[in-house]
């Protein structure tokens, strides 16, 4: 999670130039030889389905409001459980909901809650933090049918990997299970097999799964360059009391990048609107405009107009 807009960020010169773009490449198993993949039960589930009732699940997606959710990420397709409404859910649900860390710096909790969430994103229409939007998500999946399991994710930067429950992704169970993770800022922006090696491409880097000591990591790259991991995850399903520890450390601790900067970003059709701190940066394709903003009047204006974000009494 806080990798995520530090990759947007600090390594912005290389989205300046233009990327090639290279065909997915379709390759069979893993470099270790065979599938990697979680157990499977009798029905061909890559989790079972008595796992939710061992390890519970976010009250939310029992009794959601369905309608609103859908209009809330203005989706208005096919809602039958199959790969295409899953990738077609979660492009909407990026180009509608911004990642935005903004209670932390309005000294507002943020609470691991369905109903909380879900009047902040959709009532209110705000955005949240990783935890925040991949459990909005979590909760419409289960609601609309699919098979849903929450996992905890280790974010890797260079030689340092943060700790268990850094981060939270979601595996959907479908015909093969599947990588999903609406959280992050820059980053994928459709499911992964991780029982294959295809590539998905956004904004500039290419993404696959692919094994790591057992377990599984997401790489990235750039055209031409090697692969690098973003995360490493495995396939236990986790509880949300689980996240909350590192939930307490990212809105509160000073060595937290949430504590220290306001980040909220969004992608778009052509690209992907931030604002770090009192800097907008607007990217189209490879090309990147940057503003810095004057007045905390002008960076409400710009939550307003770039993000929809209005917060009452500011």
């Amino acid at each position: 999670m806080i990798h995520s807009f530090i990759f947007l960020v600090l390594e912005r010169n290389h989205f300046s130039r233009m990327f090639m773009r290279e065909q997915p490449k379709r390759e069979t198993g893993s470099s270790r030889g065979g599938r990697i993949g979680v157990q499977r039960s009798d029905t061909g589930c890559s989790i079972s389905c008595t796992e939710r009732a061992r390890y519970g699940e976010p009250s939310g997606s029992k009794g959601m409001d369905v309608r609103s959710c859908l209009s809330r990420i203005g989706y208005g397709r096919s809602l039958e459980p199959n790969i295409e409404t899953l990738r077609a859910l979660q492009l909407s649900f990026l180009l509608m909901v911004p990642f935005e860390n903004l209670d932390i710096h309005l000294g507002k909790e943020i609470v691991l809650s369905s109903e909380t969430i879900f009047e902040k994103i959709v009532t209110m229409r705000r955005g949240g933090v990783c935890y925040e939007r991949d459990i909005l998500f979590y909760d419409l999946l289960t609601a609309l049918g699919f098979r849903v399991e929450i996992l905890s994710a280790r974010m890797v930067k260079g030689s340092s990997i943060g700790p268990e429950y850094d981060h939270m992704v979601l595996i959907v169970s479908l015909d093969e299970p599947y990588l999903l993770d609406v959280g992050n800022g820059h980053f994928l922006r459709e499911p992964l097999n991780i029982n294959s090696s295809e590539n998905s491409y956004a904004e500039g880097y290419f993404y696959r799964v692919g094994p790591h000591d057992n377990t599984y990591g997401l790489f990235y790259r750039q055209a031409n360059r090697e692969w690098l991991p973003r995360f490493y995850f495995t396939s236990q399903p986790r509880l949300l009391s689980e996240f909350e520890s590192m939930n307490i450390f990212h809105q509160s601790s000073p060595d937290s990048l949430f504590t220290r900067h306001r980040i909220v970003t969004i992608a778009t059709e052509e690209g992907r609107k931030s604002l770090s701190d009192k800097r907008l940066i607007i990217g189209t394709g490879s090309e990147k405009q940057w503003k810095e903003l004057d007045s905390e009047l002008e960076y409400q204006l710009c939550l307003r107009q770039y993000f929809g974000i209005e917060i009452p009494g500011v």
